[in-house]
């Protein structure tokens, strides 16, 4: 059985956070992602429809079923012309480069000082500074992309996938001395009053 005094030590809120930056980290990167391949095919269609391009050319599109093909594509073309300066991918993937960074570096100074943890078997106010200062950080993060809509099916699939990485790792926790002492009182006086209780009845 567990020690109450480990699973409530404030060193679980260090390791609950480093969780939280590796599920955000890992989701801001599948977004960006998948909007730099939709950039990408959107590119690719305009350039291919072009009439300087080498595609246009090709023998392929003065066949029946080659110019029923060319009319979808220029259609598409045509569309996709029009809404990519409104859905402005290009600023959409800048802004999630970004957060994934400062993410990632969030990910990276708490893996730090969870490994100085682990080395000195010691959680000293150094920690729990370095810990306040990393929170601060993810509250101007949060503050700066707040406009940035979470596609909470995606992110459910980040934290299993981030709770099932670190499933079998083992973080070391300190015994508090302080919260045993105050768990050793309590635990005396309801001795004492059992005991009380018991001379009574007797």
């Amino acid at each position: 059985m567990e020690n109450s005094n480990t699973t409530q030590h404030p060193i679980n809120r260090l390791h609950a956070n480093y969780r939280d930056y590796k599920v955000n980290a890992l989701y801001y990167s599948v977004k960006m992602d998948r909007l730099k391949f939709i950039n990408y095919f959107i590119e690719i269609i305009l350039a291919i429809t072009t009439t300087s391009s080498m595609v246009a050319g090709l023998w392929l599109w003065n066949t029946p079923f080659g110019q029923a093909i060319w009319k979808i594509l220029l259609i598409i073309s045509a569309f996709l012309a029009v809404i990519k300066p409104i859905i402005n991918l290009t600023e959409k993937i800048r802004k999630y480069e970004e957060v994934l960074s400062s993410y990632r570096d969030l990910e990276y100074e708490l893996k730090k000082i969870i490994d100085q943890i682990d080395q000195s078997m010691k959680y000293t106010t150094d920690h729990k500074s370095k810990l306040l200062e990393a929170l601060g950080k993810e509250h101007d993060i949060i503050k700066k992309f707040s406009e940035i809509k979470k596609d909470y099916k995606l992110l459910q699939m980040c934290k299993d996938k981030v709770d099932e990485e670190l499933r079998n790792v083992s973080f070391f926790i300190p015994y508090d001395q302080e919260h045993a002492a105050i768990d050793d009182n309590a635990s005396g006086e309801t001795n004492e009053k059992t005991e009380s209780e018991g001379n009574n009845h007797d």
